[in-house]
């Protein structure tokens, strides 16, 4: 297989432990590497441990092709042991860059070159970098420490008016950098109060900071800002900063305090009294809604919403009548109602009228989302009464390929998809066959996957062919350029069901870092092909995002979670939540997380834990056990557990994840 070659191409013990910073195991190989892009990575480990005299042997005579990187690596470990004048010698012929350019500017710092020093900072605040609540990705530079680093020249110089304004910019554009606390503690030390709501310009700075905070959409943290300011004159906008807070028991009493209600107000009420378990006074706020105000825009969903309190407490005959109302309402809401509906009937054992509405959904909407939920159904209770599920689940097999549901059917016809005939690697075209794309290779191999798409980048211009274009689709994947990779393979890709181009297809739906995934879920239960998925509906394949909620990187994993696992698999190394933007690593501990999910659910009464484990992963595995708790049967059907869900959004998940797992399947087949 393609991808299976590649890797065994790209994969070695020292490029394995590297990509995945894997430092301890990396400098643990006896002997060490010779090759020069491995010894720089491993420098760059020791530089990480705070050993940067130890780093700068591994730094010496690099080879020309890879000296503007080395260089830079080896001006930091110089300017850490502070040998200032040398690494001022050495950054100047380092590779370009922000962190070579803000490095450069704190080595003019320490050798009093002020000017030149702000000249260079004040260059990195470009128009991007300056916006409120900008967050760096990996390998950019945070716009506070700019500030941070500006401040302190302007206060070694005796400039402390100067400094003032700029700290205070740090501390109402960029408060979830570490400078912002640093810059508060300075302020404070320099006599100032903050925050200080006592004064018209103290009063400012927290508006600032508040409104940051709110683009940021970290509303608890800005409602904490909120709380030090005048009461607002509008009690509606104090409810609802309360509500995007999610202080839903304070949202409901200043929305309580108000006279008059709008369709927004009632429709925030009804939200914020379900999420405090009220359903019945919930149900009456958003049937105030859609009577009183029946053309606005929330008042289908409030409509909706009715029945679906009852649905959500287990309620389904009293569900059922409801969604037929709500049906005869807004007719346009229908194949989802329908399908609430369906599964009330289900739940209440009304199977034959189940039966009804499954034809008269997957008839009369078959292109709607719901029409393959209810087909799987329809196989599985033909199964239930006797009779043969076979045409059922080819049809859904058929019409809905790539839809979750499709992955229970697949179980449920008990068939399998086979996998892709190994090929052989095509050679390099002469076009691309070019210093970069070799420089490219090695600095992937090392780990410095920045550093090897910049080189890949001199190469894209050159790639006139298919060939040449598939090619370096999958040096970008090695790269960690997953998107670069999937956007040069597209046009010769085709849907993931069909039997397209092996190279291209696999470029299309890439694995990253296979070998170490393959690695961590030998032995399990857990399809090989789940990590993949799950990136895809995580970050869409993005290394470098970061969630509302301060997940970060290519399985968005939050911090906290990062850290339990770095301490079990790399117990002598600190652990940096910023490393979760490290591909490799963040697919590593990814994985783990799933494996840990495995392991807690692998008592539960479950057909198959799979979707367990991805509703785990999405909301929790505390919800998961609460809602298995919820049966009173056993043993449970998957799909019936898929159903069930508690959370709308991690319901959703769910199918989300094994629609993007029967993608990947019908690429390399969903036997392990």
């Amino acid at each position: 297989m393609l991808t299976l070659l590649l890797s065994t191409v790209f994969a070695s013990p020292i490029s394995e432990a590297l990509r995945t910073y894997d430092c301890p195991a990396a400098l643990a190989i006896s002997p060490p590497p010779k090759e020069f892009h491995y010894r720089m990575a491993l420098g760059q480990c020791l530089a990480n441990q705070g050993k940067h005299e130890q780093a700068l042997s591994y730094y010496e005579s690099p080879t020309s092709s890879l000296a503007p990187y080395a260089l830079l690596l080896r001006a930091q470990s110089l300017y850490e042991t502070d040998q200032y004048k040398k690494a001022l010698e050495t950054v100047q012929e380092a590779v370009e860059g922000p962190q070579k350019e803000i490095l450069y500017a704190k080595i003019l710092l320490k050798l009093s070159e002020r000017k030149a020093a702000r000249k260079k900072l004040n260059a990195l605040l470009t128009k991007k970098r300056i916006k409120k609540g900008f967050r760096p990705q990996h390998g950019d530079i945070d716009p506070a420490e700019v500030r941070w680093l500006l401040a302190q020249n302007a206060i070694d110089q005796g400039r402390i008016p100067a400094a003032i304004p700029v700290l205070y910019t740090i501390w109402t554009h960029n408060p979830t950098s570490p400078y912002s606390q640093k810059s508060e503690n300075l302020l404070l030390d320099i006599g100032e109060v903050v925050p200080n709501p006592k004064t018209e310009k103290g009063t400012a700075y927290i508006q600032k900071r508040v409104s940051t905070l709110n683009k940021m959409r970290l509303y608890k943290e800005a409602n904490a800002y909120i709380s030090l300011l005048p009461p607002q004159k509008s009690t509606s906008q104090s409810a609802y900063a309360a509500f995007q807070a999610r202080d839903y028991p304070l949202a409901i009493e200043r929305y309580d305090a108000q006279k008059t209600h709008s369709g927004y107000d009632l429709f925030n009420i009804g939200i914020a009294l379900s999420r405090t378990g009220d359903y019945e006074r919930a149900a009456k706020e958003y049937t105030k809604l859609f009577t009183t105000y029946p053309t606005h825009k929330k008042a289908k969903l409030a409509s909706f919403k009715v029945p679906y309190l009852a649905f959500d407490k287990g309620e389904y005959a009293k569900a059922i009548p409801l969604f037929r109302a709500h049906i005869k309402r807004y007719s346009t809401d229908t194949p989802k109602t329908k399908w609430f509906l369906i599964w009330s009937l289900i739940k209440n054992k009304q199977h034959k009228e189940a039966i009804i509405e499954i034809d008269s959904l997957t008839s009369g909407y078959p292109r709607s989302t719901y029409a393959p939920y209810a087909l799987h159904w329809k196989a599985q209770l033909q199964k239930n009464q006797g009779e043969d599920p076979t045409q059922t689940l080819e049809t859904l097999l058929e019409k809905y390929p790539t839809n979750g549901q499709a992955w229970f059917s697949l179980r449920l016809a008990q068939q399998e998809l086979p996998s892709p005939e190994a090929l052989s690697l095509p050679s390099i075209p002469k076009e691309i066959d070019i210093s970069s794309y070799h420089i490219a290779k090695q600095l992937s191999d090392a780990g410095f996957l920045l550093w090897a798409q910049y080189e890949l980048a001199y190469v894209l211009p050159k790639a006139s062919t298919k060939t040449s274009k598939l090619l370096l689709a999958h040096s970008y994947i090695h790269a960690g350029n997953f998107q670069k990779a999937m956007k040069l393979a597209k046009p010769y890709c085709v849907s993931p069901w069909k039997n397209g181009s092996p190279l291209a297809q696999q470029a299309c739906y890439p694995r990253p870092f296979a070998n170490t995934i393959s690695t961590i879920l030998e032995g399990s239960t857990i399809p090989k092909l789940l990590p993949y998925a799950i990136m895809k509906a995580e970050s869409a394949m993005k290394p470098y995002v970061r969630s509302v909620a301060d997940a970060r990187g290519l399985m968005q994993l939050m911090p906290f979670v990062g850290e339990v696992h770095h301490k079990r698999l790399f117990p002598s190394m600190s652990y940096d939540p910023d490393y979760l933007f490290i591909a490799g690593y963040n697919a590593r501990l990814g994985t783990e997380e799933l494996k840990r999910l495995e392991t807690r659910f692998s008592q539960q009464p479950v057909s198959h834990t799979l979707p367990l484990i991805i509703a785990g992963y999405n909301g929790g595995p505390e919800a998961v056990e609460r809602w298995m708790n919820n049966y009173t049967h056993t043993p449970i059907l998957a799909e019936e557990f898929a159903e069930d869900v508690g959370y709308t959004e991690t319901r959703k998940y769910v199918k989300r994840v094994l629609g993007y797992l029967m993608e990947y399947q019908y690429i390399y087949g969903s036997g392990d």
